[in-house]
Parts: structure tokens; C-alpha cells; sequence
């Protein structure tokens, strides 16, 4: 093949993919059961927070015996439609601190350095025509994806506090019910 050839090949390649971008992580539709934004817990997540809780009144919800006097299921709370006693408590106010976890700079940083190689083992492919345009960006956007479920899992971040992990039943930052970590997925745009 002349090399005249050989470069208009590679032009039109290139053009295939003119414009066209990788992104990864989680998109508007990505949501949690009760609709919130899968991508704006990550971003809580990815930079921490602080959040004041004001003074307020909490209601609890349990059960009674009403024949006995003494609470059903040792105490333990009920919800509103099954409970036959409340009772009305002060709360302070109080300060939750969500420490940063930054599993997506982290899968970024990782793919900076997967790039070179990337770029020459898919570029290669891509050039010598055994993989198309599509064919080459999808693979880029599961590499992403990769990166990102990869950094969750294994990022050695900072514990869960007693609290959450009470509450969880174990201790894995990043880890609830699994559906940030079921969702992350990429798309290609122009």
C-alpha cells in the first residue's frame, strides 16, 4: 500500500471519531429507588460533606402489650401503621461529617496511566482497521467503567463511622446496596 494511500485511510479514521467523547460514571436516568440522583450521591461521596442537623423533635413508634404494660419485640421500634404507643423526643443539633472518598479522581488518575498503552493498543487496532470507530470508543468506555467500579472497591478508604457501619451490618465505604456500584456505566457523544 502507498504510503498516499495509507495516510488518506488513517484521515478518514480519524474523522470517524472527530468529535466524538468518552464519558463515564452515572447519568441523569441512573437513580436510587426512592428517585434520588445516583451521580449527586457519588459527587457527596467523591468530595465528603458536612451536614448540620437543626434541633427537632423526633416521634418513636413501638408497640405495647396493652394487656402486660410492656413493650413488644424487646422495645425495639415499629413503624407509624403498626406502633399503639408514641412517644415524642428532643434531639440536639448535631453534626454528620461525611469524609471524602475520591474514588472517581482516583479511577482518573488510573487511567492517565493506562493511557499510553491504550492509546497505542487500540489506536493500532483502530488504524489497521480491526476495530471500528465505535468499536474502539466502547472499548475506552469500559476501561472507564472498569476504573471506576475498581477504585470503589479497592480505594483503602477511610472507615465508615460506628454509626453507619451499625447500621449497614458491615464496613465497606462506598457500599450500600450496591447500586452506585450496579450503575456505573459510560456514553459516547459527539
Amino acid at each position: 500500500m502507498s504510503v498516499s494511500k495509507m495516510l488518506d485511510r488513517h484521515i478518514k479514521a480519524l474523522k470517524e471519531i472527530e468529535g466524538k467523547k468518552v464519558e463515564a460514571g452515572w447519568f441523569e436516568s441512573n437513580r436510587y429507588s426512592n428517585g434520588d440522583s445516583v451521580a449527586y450521591i457519588a459527587s457527596i461521596l467523591e468530595y465528603g460533606a458536612v451536614i448540620n442537623v437543626a434541633a427537632h423533635q423526633q416521634i418513636l413508634y413501638r408497640q405495647i402489650n396493652e394487656k402486660t404494660g410492656e413493650f413488644k419485640n424487646g422495645g425495639r421500634f415499629v413503624t407509624k401503621d403498626k406502633a399503639n404507643f408514641t412517644t415524642v423526643h428532643e434531639v440536639s443539633a448535631y453534626t454528620i461529617v461525611i469524609p471524602p472518598r475520591p474514588f472517581m479522581r482516583k479511577a482518573g488518575d488510573d487511567f492517565k496511566k493506562d493511557l499510553p498503552e491504550l492509546q497505542k493498543k487500540l489506536g493500532k487496532q483502530f488504524l489497521d482497521n480491526k476495530i471500528s470507530a465505535d468499536g474502539m470508543l466502547n472499548q475506552i468506555g469500559l476501561h472507564l467503567e472498569g476504573l471506576i467500579v475498581n477504585s470503589m472497591s479497592n480505594g483503602g478508604w477511610i472507615k465508615n463511622a460506628d454509626s453507619t457501619i451499625a447500621r449497614k451490618g458491615f464496613d465497606k465505604p462506598l457500599k450500600h446496596w450496591g447500586t452506585m456500584i450496579q450503575t456505573v456505566s459510560y456514553k459516547i457523544s459527539s
